[in-house]
């Protein structure tokens, strides 16, 4: 089952399209400017959109984007660092998510905020969907501190520590047995 991982308005899809605006191994990002962070909004069309981002906003964003990618590492087993959490929960608190109920009574929740805080209300949604529909264990980031591409991992026993085995998991593996072989060789 998919699950709409890479169906950037489903809640995984959503988080992804977030967390992969940076290409670590070919140093891009889609949101390190006001330009891109405002075109990445219109692409996936979230609030914020037709303003242009406020001073600060492109690197809050991004302080956010490499803090939940560091919670991402800690669901493969690694330590997440306090200050991500800190840092997170700060920046969730500047966009609150109230339940609203439309004209047929119909509760959703939604975010009171607009521009760039109200796009943030809506990758904590994401967040908060994902984690009630079991999925949120299931993202994580690649081990490989060269890619950190954000992967679900859709393996029986939820052990996939890679974005892709033929990839990433290849190198890794390729790097661990050189390094074993030296140590051999280096008697160690």
């Amino acid at each position: 089952m998919d699950k709409g991982t890479r169906d950037p308005h489903s809640a995984i899809g959503l988080l992804r399209a977030f967390l992969n605006t940076r290409e670590i191994a070919e140093d891009t990002d889609l949101i390190s400017s006001p330009e891109g962070l405002r075109q990445w909004l219109r692409d996936l069309d979230l609030p914020g959109q037709d303003e242009f981002p406020m001073p600060g906003d492109v690197e809050w964003i991004v302080a956010i984007r490499e803090a939940l990618r560091d919670v991402l590492s800690g669901h493969s087993g690694d330590s997440v660092s306090w200050e991500s959490v800190a840092l997170l929960n700060r920046a969730a608190r500047r966009s609150p998510l109230v339940l609203h109920f439309d004209d047929s009574a119909t509760p959703s929740v939604v975010n009171s905020e607009s521009g760039v805080v109200g796009a943030m209300g809506r990758i904590w949604n994401a967040i908060a969907d994902a984690k009630a529909d079991g999925t949120w264990d299931r993202l994580k980031s690649c081990r490989r501190p060269d890619c950190r591409w954000a992967f679900f991992d859709r393996s029986k026993n939820r052990s996939a520590t890679w974005c892709s085995t033929a990839g990433c998991g290849a190198l890794m593996k390729s790097r661990a047995y050189r390094r074993r072989r030296r140590a051999q060789r280096d008697g160690w």
